[in-house]
Formats: C-alpha cells, sequence, structure tokens
C-alpha cells in the first residue's frame, strides 16, 4: 500500500502494461466511495472491541463465582439458580470422545468445550466482518486490496493479545483472575487467528499486485515486500513449532526457538508497517504490555530470590524423583512453581506441582517446606533423577524458584458440601493437597465440606507409599473433626500376578519395589481395586447419593480428563432434569501439561 502510494505521488495519466495509472488523486477520488485505505483502521478497532467485551464478560463472570463462593461460606442465601448454573456448566464442561480427542491433541490443545466456544466465536466474527463485503480488489493501480486491508488490521489488533496471554503474569490474568496456564487455550486459538489472517492479507496483496508487474519487478520494488515475508515467516515457524506435538517431545529446543522467532516477528512487522496508520499504536501496545508483565516477573523472581536463596535437597523416592526446599514462600493447594536448577541445567527453567502445603497459622514455625514428587520421563527430568541418585545425602543445590501460579487465594473446594478428587498415576501431586486442605478446613471449621471420596488410579501399588504419609494424615485429621475421607486404590499394571501380589500385602524378597508396595498401609491395600476405574459410573453415582453441592476435582492423563469431564456434563443434564439428588456439581481440572 504505501508502494503504490509512493510509486504515483508525483505523476499519473500513465500506461503500465495495459493498465491506465491514475495519479494521486484520481486514485483517493475513487477509494472515497469504495473503502479508502485510510478507513481500513476500523477493522482492527472493532475486533479489539470485540477483545474487550470478552474480557468484561470474563471479568464478571469471575466476580460472580467468587461473591456465590463467598456467600454460601458465610451461610448467605443463593445468589445463582442452580439449573442457570448446570446449563452454563453444559457449555463449558464437555470435551471429545477420547479416541478423537488423543488424535486433535497431536496439533490442537483441544481442553474443554467453553474455551473452544468462544475462540469460534471470535473466528467467525473476524471472518465474517473480514469476507462478508465481496469487494475484495480494486482494479490495477488503484491501491491495496480492501481484502488485504481488513486482514492484515485484524490480524495486526490481535498481536497485543496473543503476546500478553503468552506472559506468565500478564494484565489479563489479573483482571480476569485466571492463571497463565489456562490461558494457554487461548494463546493458541489467538495465534491461529493471526496466522489465517497474515496468509489472507499475504495472497490477497501478491494477487493484486501480479495484475500490476512481473512479480520479480514487485518483490524488489520495496522493502515492505520483505519484511513483510520476513515477519510471516517467523509467525509461521511460532505457530507450527508451538504444536503440541512439537512442543512435548522438544520442549527445550522449542523453548529457546519460540523466544528467538517472537523477536524476529515483532521486529520484522514494526518495520514492515513503520508510521502507517495505527501500526505503531499496535506495536507499542505490545511492547508495553508484555513488558509490563516481564518487568513484574523479573522484579518478583529478584524480591524472593535475592532476599531469600533457596536450596533444594534432591532423593529418590519409590522411583520418584523428591524436591524439598525450605522457603518463606506461601502458596495455596494446586499451585505450580518454575524451578531453575543453577548447577544443574541454569539456562532451562520447568514447572512442577507443588505436593505440599504451607504449615498452619500458629504452629510457629519460621518456614515452610516446598515438597515435589516427579515421575522421571525424558529430558530433564531423566537428568534429574540421574543427578538425584548421585546426590550425596544432604546435599543442597541452588534453585531460583519463579511462582507459584495457579488458582491462589482460599481452596474453592472448601465451599461445597461433598468432593470427589479423581487422580491418574503422578496427578495425585496436584490432587492431594486439595486433600490435605480440605482436611485441614473441616478441622479448623472454616469450610463447608465433610465428606470426600479420592480416587486414585495408579499402576504400581507401590507408588501409594511415596504419598501415604500425608494420605492417613487427612483421614485422621478429617475423622477427628467429624468429617470422612475415603480412599479407593486401583491399580492399572499389565501384570495380574503382580498385582494380586501386592494387593494381598504378602512379603517378598524378589526386588524393593515389591518390598515397598507391602510395607504400605493394609487401610489402602486391602481395599484396593484390580484394574481401571469407571470413572462416568463414580461419578454419575456420586450425583444421585450426594445432596447439596458437590464438586469434582480431576488431575492425570488426557483419557482421565475425558472421562471426567464428560461425566460431569451429564450430571448437568440430571440437575435440569431432576433426577440428579445434588444441587449443583462443580468441575476444577488439571492437565499434565500445557
Amino acid at each position: 500500500m504505501s508502494f503504490l502510494v509512493r510509486r504515483h505521488g508525483d505523476g499519473g495519466g500513465t500506461h503500465i502494461n495495459g493498465h491506465y495509472v491514475p495519479t494521486m488523486d484520481e486514485m483517493m477520488e475513487y477509494q472515497a466511495t469504495r473503502e479508502p485505505w485510510d478507513s481500513s483502521v476500523k477493522y482492527g478497532r472493532y475486533t479489539v472491541y470485540f477483545c474487550a467485551v470478552s474480557l468484561a464478560v470474563f471479568f464478571l463472570v469471575h466476580w460472580i463465582k467468587v461473591l456465590i463462593l463467598w456467600t454460601r461460606l458465610n451461610g448467605g442465601a443463593p445468589v445463582f439458580p442452580s439449573k442457570l448454573t448446570a446449563l452454563l456448566r453444559l457449555l463449558t464442561y464437555p470435551r471429545l470422545p477420547y479416541p478423537i480427542a488423543k488424535i486433535v491433541y497431536y496439533v490442537w490443545t483441544i481442553g474443554p468445550l467453553g474455551p473452544n466456544i468462544l475462540l469460534f466465536i471470535a473466528l467467525l466474527y473476524t471472518s465474517l466482518y473480514c469476507w462478508v463485503n465481496e469487494y475484495y480488489y480494486r482494479p490495477p493501480f488503484y491501491g491495496s486490496p480492501p481484502l488485504a486491508l481488513r486482514s492484515e488490521w485484524i490480524a495486526t489488533a490481535l498481536v497485543p493479545f496473543v503476546f500478553v496471554l503468552g506472559a506468565k503474569r500478564n494484565l489479563i490474568s489479573w483482571i480476569i483472575g485466571v492463571s497463565h496456564d489456562k490461558l494457554q487455550v487461548f494463546h493458541q486459538g489467538v495465534a491461529f487467528i493471526i496466522v489465517y489472517f497474515s496468509m489472507v492479507h499475504a495472497i490477497s496483496e501478491i494477487v493484486q499486485s501480479k495484475m500490476e508487474l512481473p512479480w520479480t519487478q514487485v518483490y524488489g520494488s520495496d522493502p515492505i515486500w520483505w519484511t513483510g515475508f520476513a515477519a510471516l515467516g517467523s509467525l509461521i515457524w511460532l505457530y507450527l513449532g508451538s504444536l503440541p506435538i512439537v512442543r512435548k517431545r522438544l520442549y527445550e529446543c522449542f523453548y529457546v526457538l519460540h523466544i528467538a522467532a517472537s523477536i524476529l516477528f515483532v521486529a520484522f512487522l514494526y518495520k514492515h508497517g513503520f508510521g502507517l496508520l495505527d501500526t505503531d499504536a499496535y506495536m507499542k501496545a505490545t511492547l508495553i504490555l508484555f513488558g509490563f508483565g516481564f518487568l513484574a516477573r523479573f522484579l518478583y523472581m529478584v524480591v524472593i530470590n535475592v532476599f531469600f536463596r533457596h536450596r533444594a535437597q534432591l532423593s529418590l523416592q519409590s522411583g520418584l524423583v523428591r524436591i524439598a526446599i525450605p522457603t518463606n514462600l506461601n502458596w495455596s493447594p494446586g499451585m505450580h512453581i518454575f524451578i531453575r536448577f543453577v548447577h544443574v541445567r541454569p539456562f532451562e527453567s520447568h514447572p512442577f506441582t507443588l505436593s505440599s502445603l504451607p504449615a498452619p497459622k500458629g504452629e510457629g514455625r519460621k518456614q515452610n517446606e516446598m515438597t515435589f514428587l516427579i515421575k522421571p520421563e525424558t529430558g530433564f527430568t531423566r537428568l534429574l533423577s540421574a543427578v538425584a541418585a548421585t546426590a550425596t545425602p544432604g546435599r543442597e543445590f541452588p534453585v531460583i524458584l519463579d511462582g507459584p501460579y495457579g488458582e491462589g487465594g482460599m481452596n474453592s473446594l472448601r465451599a461445597f458440601d461433598s468432593v470427589l478428587l479423581l487422580a491418574g498415576g503422578t496427578g495425585i501431586s496436584f490432587i492431594l493437597p486439595l486433600l490435605s486442605d480440605l482436611a485441614r478446613s473441616m478441622k479448623d471449621k472454616n469450610s463447608l465440606c465433610k465428606v470426600v471420596e479420592l480416587v486414585w488410579a495408579v499402576k504400581d501399588i507401590g507408588l501409594v507409599k511415596s504419598f501415604e504419609s500425608q494420605l492417613l494424615e487427612a483421614k485422621q485429621v478429617a475423622s477427628s473433626a467429624g468429617g470422612a475421607i475415603n480412599v479407593q486404590i486401583y491399580t492399572t499394571g499389565t501384570s495380574p500376578g503382580d498385582e494380586e501380589l501386592n494387593l494381598d500385602g504378602r512379603s517378598s524378597e524378589k526386588n524393593v519395589e515389591e518390598e515397598e508396595g507391602d510395607s504400605i498401609s493394609r487401610e489402602f491395600t486391602s481395599t484396593a481395586h484390580t484394574g481401571r476405574p469407571n470413572i462416568p459410573s463414580i461419578v454419575i453415582s456420586k450425583s444421585k447419593m450426594w445432596t447439596g453441592h458437590a464438586a469434582v476435582a480431576v488431575c492425570g492423563p488426557l483419557s482421565l480428563m475425558t472421562d471426567a469431564s464428560n461425566a460431569v456434563s451429564r450430571v448437568q443434564l440430571d440437575i435440569l432434569s431432576g433426577r440428579a439428588t445434588c444441587k449443583e456439581m462443580h468441575l476444577r481440572s488439571e492437565t499434565f501439561g500445557w
């Protein structure tokens, strides 16, 4: 567009390649009634308005939820009709069936239905806004095609949002009360919309230009072309390199290249549209908002790591890596923190879920202890396991902490009469702090919850040993306070003979793992089940057994998440039809990765 303005600014009324080249006045007169170039900024502005309205809705929903929970805990009357709540949850909780979801998951972190509905509405709104007016191209030499202008402003207007959504500490999280990990699906979705409209912009500009001059002459005639393609190339790499199939397998490489490509994209985009209408405003907004979040994160990291130097102790426990870090920090159950091991891999920071709680107030402890139990997989966790295996007892590793992140404040599950906790494997690291907090709240009389049931599926009963003391303590605390915690263990290992041996608690001299299984309290082994739990059946049965306000919290592999989410969605239908005995069933879920 600036190429045409400069090329025709001085002369005009000539012919090139058989096409009339108008003067600037003639071109402006033609455009005046056919989407003028300078009026195309409205497409970006109305995209910003759509995002602002969406944020306002999220803001209201968040504070309505806070008001509902606060009112309930303080004995107030219901704020929201239960059937309306069930209807809204029915539009939010469902997931794709697992056989489909596990395929889609390679290219899209699909998650629950709710966020994807909003992303689809955003895609539909912007697409209709761009395509409904079928005036896509102008005659040769009469200016940039309207289709290219509409699409470029829609894409550019979304750039500040995609950068903010990708930051760990960001303004959107603070406004709507949602942690950065829950925003990743929006970060991914907005990125797709930007790529889509950037491709529309590039293709339509090429089509228009080829109607005027040979392509080789067009590309070399103005830097706006090569800066545009450089920005587009960086953007496509950003998107393709962030697909789950790449990110999960090559996380360390992905992280470095993602940052590098982000810098290149912003630099080339700034150069591409420098000084053109609203471009500078969007670029400055991107730098200011992202820079604000980065600075807030950096300053917080300086405070918690310079003033409170952290040291970690590593050990192996039932095949897991145990990390213990004394700290003055506080956190809420279910939160996670990024840890950088200075002497192991100083340039990498990895998120781990806190499996412990801060000490109760009034105990007089000067410090809390952060505990993490991590299953060694590949990459960094495998290296960490090797370090733990060779570390001398008592050795302390300097670490840099970033966080905690997640749902802060009071555990929202306290506002429900009955809670079902579902864990798969090491997903118990997220679930167990919730369980311990609920038991503690029963003792402190600041919770409505009186009944908790934990269903935990493990491949090997030996894994229970790592969490046994916390489970027993939670059961004892709840029982002494008049509450009830029931724990059901399901072993899903592939060797039935070994499972039965462990479940019977018989002694064995075969290996250490079996000895660990034998030492587990019979309170768990005597009631353990063999095989996978029927999650839909368990959830539905609770909805027809419990009364009052019920909640489900789940963490584990995709199959478990899918079964739990869809089962709770079915309960919403039962609530609407009057078949459920509970007034409501809330769902809180946490995935292994983003």
